[in-house]
């Protein structure tokens, strides 16, 4: 019982920081966004880090710090960028079930790399999945910043953020791929929360390279925007290391589908608390569930 409570509120994290990072979008730059929620998740995890596991961080390898390195720079110079670009773009109604589409990405890339078997289950999962991405992508416009305007202007305005959320889908896709191997095909021995200390640094480190002329854009609240984004990233943090907490007390079987559900619960707050922000649609809502049902059978039946 206690993996699945982990696992649902590991979801319910990741669900509330992305509209806890739509409320600073309207304050401050992606690039400047992204940094704070980084350096914010950062902080906390290298207090954890320092107080519970600081013996294990001494005695890594350089090839478990180049490996992760380039797990941390796919995840957030990348993924969460990229992440960020869309939701600014899309709003986080339509962003959220294209960015849940990510282990279709890493089911692709495991079939062409590694040569995974093609199950029935597999080929199940993907069709829920792209009939999901349709749904969201055909829904009526929500409001968002970059898609004000008419015509082929707000078209291609959203035309854009879908492909920012599909290549943030496709970066985090392909760090879960590398992060099975170099984690079991490689052999590297560290725990998940050295390992995401690690990616954090690097991933920090190259999004900071990133922002440095952002930085200096002038932002209509930049301490209400700065707020946003720190708790955003504190609570994106959290999902992860609850995250780490479930699957080291469940299986994999039993806590990938349910902490695959946030989309469910960035929806609902949404709704909640994004009220005259953005409007969430019921098209939104179908499209978001098929693609979290498409995840379900690909973690499952897999």
């Amino acid at each position: 019982m206690l993996p699945i409570a982990l696992a649902l509120m590991a979801a319910t994290s990741w669900g509330f920081s992305a509209v806890l990072v739509r409320k600073g979008l309207r304050d401050l730059s992606t690039q400047t966004g992204t940094l704070i929620s980084l350096t914010a998740g950062l902080i906390v995890t290298a207090v954890l880090v320092v107080i519970f596991q600081f013996r294990e961080l001494t005695s890594v390898t350089p090839m478990t710090v180049a490996a992760f390195a380039v797990i941390g720079i796919l995840n957030f110079p990348m993924g969460r960028f990229f992440n960020y670009l869309a939701m600014g773009r899309l709003g986080v109604g339509r962003s959220t079930p294209l960015l849940a589409s990510a282990p279709l990405f890493a089911v692709l890339l495991a079939i062409v790399v590694t040569h995974e078997t093609i199950h029935l289950g597999t080929v199940a999962g993907i069709g829920l999945i792209v009939a999901g991405l349709y749904v969201t992508v055909m829904a009526p416009a929500v409001t968002a910043p970059a898609a004000i305007g008419d015509g082929s202007s707000a078209r291609k305005g959203m035309l854009i953020g879908v492909g920012f959320a599909l290549i943030a889908a496709m970066s985090y896709g392909t760090s879960q791929v590398l992060t099975r191997y170099v984690v079991s095909g490689a052999g590297v021995a560290v725990s998940p929360l050295v390992g995401s200390f690690i990616a954090l640094f690097w991933g920090t480190l190259g999004v900071s390279l990133l922002s440095i002329r952002g930085l200096s854009q002038p932002a209509p609240n930049f301490r209400r925007g700065a707020l946003y984004f720190a708790a955003g990233g504190i609570f994106s943090a959290g999902g992860i290391m609850l995250l780490f907490q479930a699957l080291s007390r469940g299986t994999v079987v039993v806590v990938s589908p349910i902490a695959a559900t946030n989309p469910l619960f960035t929806l609902f707050f949404a709704a909640l608390l994004l009220r005259g922000v953005e409007r969430i649609t019921a098209r939104i809502v179908v499209g978001a569930v098929l693609v979290v049902i498409g995840v379900v059978v690909l973690s499952v039946y897999r």
